[in-house]
């Protein structure tokens, strides 16, 4: 049994009309904790809303007889499912719930870790400002083709690395150019 459905456009409808009312609030029971309670009341009326037909029922027909046309026998034979206004919609809806937080803590680096950390950046300072303008890293440039130097991180753009131009600098083959810029090797 086929069905000619009818779909698309209603130049008859009328424009919907909403009223919202919507009323919140926040409360912090506790002045010394971070414990705050909240809830928020909406209630929506929706007037002439526009919809288009869930599908086809007895009871939809019974509301809207103009929309579905049967032969003599009986038999639908088509059913127009452009949108329509309805009457109304209303929603009344109640939230609630809390929010509470506390700052994470961890523990502090002991003494001898801060000691490391602190050598180990006066070294790099000192190393940089021992090493002249342009000149390769204290290690040496990696062989053409091999490895980059353990710590330079991983290579991109082809040999050399970085992707900067030849050997894996700026594009004239700088490598004080490269760290102008920001790029570094380390």
């Amino acid at each position: 049994m086929l069905v000619n459905a009818i779909t698309g456009g209603n130049p008859d409808l009328l424009a919907d009309k909403r009223n919202v009312l919507k009323i919140g609030g926040n409360w912090k029971p506790l002045e010394k904790t971070d414990l705050g309670l909240r809830a928020e009341y909406v209630r929506s009326r929706l007037d002439r809303p526009v919809s288009t037909f869930p599908g086809v029922s007895e009871a939809l027909e019974a509301a809207f007889p103009e929309r579905f046309v049967r032969d003599l026998s009986g038999q639908l034979v088509s059913v127009d499912f452009r949108p329509v206004n309805y009457d109304e919609a209303r929603r009344d809806t109640l939230r609630w719930g809390f929010d509470f937080s506390m700052p994470l803590t961890s523990a502090r680096p002991s003494q001898a870790a801060i000691d490391r950390f602190r050598a180990r950046r006066a070294a790099d300072a000192g190393q940089a400002a021992n090493t002249p303008r342009g000149a390769p890293p204290p290690d040496g440039p990696p062989p053409e083709g091999g490895p980059p130097p353990e710590g330079a991180g991983p290579s991109s753009g082809g040999p050399g690395g970085g992707g900067f131009g030849p050997g894996g600098d700026s594009a004239d083959g700088s490598a004080a150019d490269a760290k102008a810029a920001g790029f570094s090797s380390r």
